[in-house]
């Protein structure tokens, strides 16, 4: 029907949206017009089958949509949770359920803080492909200079990668946007992919890295630590890896190469009231990390076997349980380092022998509880 008039009309469309309207009027095969009209794309049933307010829902006194524009405009719109009324606009629009993915700005990010001043983030959303998306999200701020965000996307047909970055040319500041130190670049990196080589085999990545131990708390940069790769750590530390997994019903395998970066701050040494970073000296590179389970699927002696195992590689600049003490008395001499021929010296700690680059002033206060000398 290219063009028609209705009373009391309701409809059920795509995506679950329904619309209600006293009036109906279908201008042309694309662009309908419904007057004095409620749209939600929630559930109006209960589960007995009797009616209920939905979650949340526009009311306007006009409902224009349109199929070319992909687009679903209002006048008068009230905006009900609950059927309470919450917001009102005199215009108001949306794509519509079935509109396709396109380029826009996002809906802006407002804040104030005391390092910042007042922030005003502007996502922008680029459609590169239908399988890529990029987004742009400039933060602009009164206190400091401005900081750019960028996530890429992009889906193939074995797996996905989602990549994060941000980028400032910026002295330092600190929580009342006193700025000290020289203007340089400071930038992040979050990313991570996952692949699926074939029914049994996968691998994937993470990449986490930054250039500044509080970037991320300075600029309110959301979800820094959620889970990526096969891998997680905890809080204020960042963990990127590679790693490959075999799986079928009766046997698991993971080989993983992981590095560490610690972002938390601790008292000075010194006595200053300027805190510093945890020492990523005494965290390992882990290559590799290789874990392993076999359930042989028949039975031996009446009974089944079950075999684990797993094996790790460490490579350390600095030992974890070198600790600094001050002790009254006169300084003890040196133990001669001993030299492996190649890359790092071995030198004499309380606690045994520390591999590291140089062996004056190897001290330092480890992130980790410091674990006792055997016995």
């Amino acid at each position: 029907m290219r063009a028609g008039f209705a009373r009391g009309f309701s409809a059920h469309e795509a995506q679950n949206v329904t619309v209600a309207a006293d009036v109906a009027i279908r201008r042309s095969e694309t662009v309908n017009d419904l007057r004095r009209a409620i749209y939600t794309p929630c559930n109006i049933c209960a589960e007995n089958g009797a009616s209920k307010e939905p979650t949340w829902s526009i009311q306007a006194s006009r409902i224009t949509e349109d199929r070319t524009r992909h687009l679903v405009s209002y006048r008068n719109a009230v905006i009900r949770v609950k059927g309470v009324p919450v917001f009102y606009t005199p215009v108001f629009w949306h794509p519509d359920p079935d509109s396709p993915a396109t380029s826009g700005l996002l809906a802006p990010k407002i804040s104030v803080s005391a390092k910042r001043g007042l922030s005003y983030e502007q996502p922008y959303l680029q459609i590169v492909s239908p399988s890529t998306q990029l987004f742009i999200s400039p933060q602009i701020n009164t206190s400091v200079n401005p900081f750019l965000n960028l996530e890429w996307r992009e889906r193939f047909y074995s797996g996905e990668v989602d990549i994060r970055a941000g980028y400032t040319y910026e002295r330092d500041f600190d929580g009342h946007s006193r700025k000290f130190g020289d203007l340089t670049s400071r930038s992040y990196i979050l990313g991570d992919g996952a692949f699926q080589l074939n029914e049994n085999w996968s691998w994937g990545f993470s990449a986490e890295r930054t250039s500044d131990p509080l970037l991320f708390e300075k600029y309110s940069i959301p979800s820094v630590f959620d889970q990526r790769g096969l891998y997680s750590t905890d809080t204020q530390r960042l963990l990127s890896q590679v790693y490959t997994t075999r799986q079928d019903t009766d046997s698991y395998l993971s080989i993983a190469v992981m590095s560490f970066q610690g972002l938390r701050q601790g008292p000075n040494p010194n006595g200053s009231k300027v805190s510093v970073t945890e020492n990523n000296s005494v965290f390992p590179i882990v290559a590799p990390l290789i874990e392993g389970r076999w359930d042989p699927s028949f039975d031996v002696a009446g009974g089944r076997l079950h075999f684990v195992g797993s094996a790790v590689l460490l490579d350390r600049n600095q030992s974890p349980y070198t600790t600094t003490a001050v002790v009254p008395g006169p300084t003890p001499a040196a133990h001669p380092p001993i030299s492996t021929g190649r890359g790092p010296s071995l030198c004499k700690t309380a606690y045994g022998w520390n591999r590291s680059r140089t062996c004056a002033a190897t001290s330092t206060t480890s992130p980790i509880s410091p674990r006792p000398p055997p016995a």
